[in-house]
């Protein structure tokens, strides 16, 4: 049965065209990131990669702040005697390695979080650890 209406005026036709163009436009534009989000929520080496970073980063965060109280001090020309410099030696430190550990453990946690939340929560079998 015709309708007597040409291809280019059906509707039908007209529909399954733009279904196709719009397949072709989903498959091109939009898979290609879909595929990189699962990647990345599926990985297990996100949080370890996402932890050393951010160590990394606070440590190199942690010596500017040894360089700044090394000018703060030569500034008000003091020096510390034997016993203080070792006591400051000794705090600086602790202090670093904590913000270090720290940094470290907020970056897992956050990139094991942003997994979930591409995948939906709960998600088996991501936890950071390696």
């Amino acid at each position: 049965m015709t309708t007597g209406l040409s291809a280019a005026n059906d509707p039908t036709g007209a529909l399954g065209s733009v279904s196709a163009d719009e397949w072709n436009t989903y498959m091109q534009h939009f898979v290609p990131y879909e595929n990189q989000l699962l990647q990345y929520a599926t990985s297990n080496a996100v949080p370890q990669q996402a932890m050393t970073t951010a160590m990394g980063l606070q440590q190199g965060a942690n010596a500017q702040g040894v360089g700044i109280a090394q000018r703060s001090m030569a500034q008000f020309d003091t020096t510390l005697n034997p016993e203080e410099a070792a006591a400051q030696k000794k705090s600086t430190g602790i202090s670093n390695a904590l913000s270090e550990v720290n940094a470290g453990n907020v970056a897992k946690d956050q990139a094991v979080a942003n997994q979930m939340s591409i995948l939906g929560t709960p998600a088996t079998g991501i936890t950071g650890a390696q």
